[in-house]
């Protein structure tokens, strides 16, 4: 998605693991949204400005079952690292 293309970095904060938590643009296109949208990534849970296009794209992914939607056995990331 973000291949070939000049893209910015915007830092929201840091976790308590001390990691960027971040969005991603290309032009003007929210790239965390997209993904998103297109059942390539998960709403995490927090709570940032914006949040409520995540939430509503995740919502429509998953009704359509769309991406990783498909399955319905889909493990969370979180759940998944602690395997």
């Amino acid at each position: 998605m973000i291949r070939e293309h000049k893209f910015r970095v915007v830092i929201l904060r840091h976790d308590e693991m001390r990691r960027e938590i971040a969005r991603v643009y290309i032009e003007d296109k929210n790239i965390n949204l997209e993904m998103v949208k297109k059942g390539m990534a998960w709403w995490d849970g927090s709570e940032f400005e914006g949040v409520e296009k995540i939430k509503f794209a995740e919502q429509v992914a998953r009704r359509k079952k769309i991406g990783l939607w498909k399955n319905p056995n889909a493990i969370h990331p979180s759940e998944f690292e602690a395997h």
